[in-house]
């Protein structure tokens, strides 16, 4: 194995003037364009982004919108919420009154608001509708089912 990578270095030794400087300039030009490309990021329409920094942590001031942005590669990372209004079943099995079992389902629309991101991603992380929603819808459905049975 080091022999035949020796022989194919020797090849390239004996080859045409100029074609190391080729070489050097192709991968320059090849860690550029890497270097170009992982510095740019694209936030889709219905979304926003916020920066974590791997140094100062999450961006309280920087919410990019729609469109082309840059960022310092490595050092920090676009984070990127869906910010449309999206439907989301939830059921519930609660009890009434008179101790018979009810079993709804209550569809919700929810959206983060956008402004409040940063404080989102430090508080809950990206999974924000799995840790919050199921508890409220819970308790609004358990209410809802006491006062309607209250009143009949």
């Amino acid at each position: 194995m080091a022999q035949s990578l020796k022989e194919l270095a020797s090849r390239f030794a004996g080859g045409p003037r100029g074609m190391g400087t080729g070489l050097k300039l192709l991968l320059a030009a090849g860690a550029l364009g890497y270097g170009v490309r992982e510095s740019v990021f694209t936030v889709e329409g219905g979304h926003r982004a916020i920066f974590f920094n791997r140094i100062g942590g999450v961006q309280q001031d920087a919410i990019l919108a729609e469109g082309l942005h840059f960022r310092v590669p490595w050092f920090q990372y676009p984070v990127i919420y869906d910010i449309r209004a999206k439907p989301r079943k939830i059921s519930s099995p609660t009890g009434s009154k008179d101790l018979q079992m009810v079993n709804i389902t209550l569809r919700v629309l929810s959206r983060p608001l956008a402004s409040e991101l940063p404080h989102m991603y430090q508080r809950l992380g990206l999974d924000y509708e799995e840790r919050v929603l199921p508890s409220i819808v819970n308790e609004v459905l358990k209410s809802v089912v006491a006062n309607s049975t209250l009143h009949s």
